[in-house]
Formats: C-alpha cells, sequence, structure tokens
C-alpha cells in the first residue's frame, strides 16, 4: 500500500476486484491532501462485470498523502483495502541518502559505548561510573528493543498499529532495530563489568 515516485512524474495504481456486481459500482477516490496530487476521476464498473481497474497518480509537489476508494452502493463491495499511502520526494537519491544518515546515525552512537568499555576493562576498574545510570539505560535499552522488534518483525503487533493508525506508516526502521537490541547488549555486558570490578 505504499508508493514513492518523484515530484512532476507519474505512477499507475491498480485496484483488483473479485467477482461480478449486481448493479453499477461507481468508484470514487478521496485525496488527503489534494496540494500534493492531481485529483482521480470516478470509474464506473458495470453490473455483471469484472475487471481491474488501473488509475494514473500525477504529482504535483513533494509531500505525503494517502488515497482512498469509496465504492456507491457501498454495500456492493467491500473496500477496506483499497487504500495507498503516496510519497512524494525531489529525488530518489534523496530518499537513498536519508537511507544512509540513519545507518551512520546508528554506528556514531554504537561506537559511542565501546571507550567507556574498553577503559573498564583495561583498568580492571569502573570508579567514576555509575550502577544506576547503566541500570537506568539497561531498562530503557530494553523496552525501546522490545517496542522496536514489536513494530518491526511481529505481524500481531503491527497490524494493531495500523488498525489504530489505518493509513499510517510504520515508523520503525531496521536501523532502529538494531541499535536498540546493540545498545541493551552493550549497556549489559557494562553491568557486569561493575558486577567484576
Amino acid at each position: 500500500h505504499d508508493i514513492t515516485f518523484e515530484v512532476h512524474k507519474t505512477q499507475n495504481v491498480t485496484l483488483f476486484f473479485e467477482g461480478a456486481g449486481e448493479e453499477d459500482v461507481v468508484i470514487s477516490f478521496n485525496i488527503s491532501d489534494v496540494a500534493i496530487l492531481n485529483s482521480i476521476e470516478n470509474i464506473v464498473i458495470k453490473s455483471g462485470h469484472t475487471h481491474n481497474v488501473t488509475v494514473q497518480l500525477e504529482a504535483k509537489t513533494v509531500g505525503h498523502a494517502v488515497i482512498y476508494a469509496d465504492a456507491n452502493p457501498s454495500n456492493m463491495t467491500n473496500m477496506s483495502e483499497a487504500y495507498v499511502r503516496v510519497s512524494v520526494s525531489h529525488s530518489h537519491n534523496l530518499d537513498y541518502a536519508v537511507e544512509v544518515v540513519g545507518w551512520v546515525y546508528f554506528v556514531a552512537w554504537s561506537v559511542s559505548f565501546y571507550p567507556q568499555t574498553y577503559m573498564n576493562f583495561k583498568r580492571k576498574s569502573v570508579i567514576g561510573l555509575i550502577l544506576d545510570f547503566l541500570a537506568l539505560n539497561l531498562v530503557g535499552f530494553f523496552y525501546y528493543s522490545i517496542f522496536n522488534i514489536g513494530l518491526y518483525w511481529i505481524p500481531l503487533i503491527e497490524s494493531q498499529y495500523f488498525t489504530r493508525h489505518q493509513f499510517g506508516v510504520n515508523p520503525v526502521q531496521l536501523n532502529d532495530v538494531t541499535f536498540s537490541i546493540h545498545a541493551f547488549f552493550a549497556c549489559t555486558f557494562q553491568v557486569l563489568q561493575c558486577l567484576i570490578y
């Protein structure tokens, strides 16, 4: 249900229908932000016919919009899954740059755990490191990991999120999951250092 394309370009979307209706059905399209996409004309599906419908999306400017379809009469067609989240960007290269920055962020924050861990090991001492701080970090990263893992890898939790935010986008990316798990284990190791040294 997600499409990304560049501004001033077009993209086709296809609606798939099963079975033939007993009467004509008018499909109308609602766009959450008409400043981003050009309007889409209504489509009529004649009674007794079934076919897939392809509509062309035209982007006017960058941004995000949700397109959802309605059917009239509504009792003829289930349209609950007939929506698409559209992201219009200036450039696919810019989208890739955002992903790269996310991974750079992951590396930068992950590396920050190692100087303290190395110093503790080298000195065989944790003087100046407060166990309360580490314990709070450990609890925080544990729950942060649970949240990220649940929303990224567990379909039941993801479906509950989308039930509550029907046209939302999953905010958790792989680098978020990787960082939270890494941070949890790094803090666990530092807590063990406190207990040993």
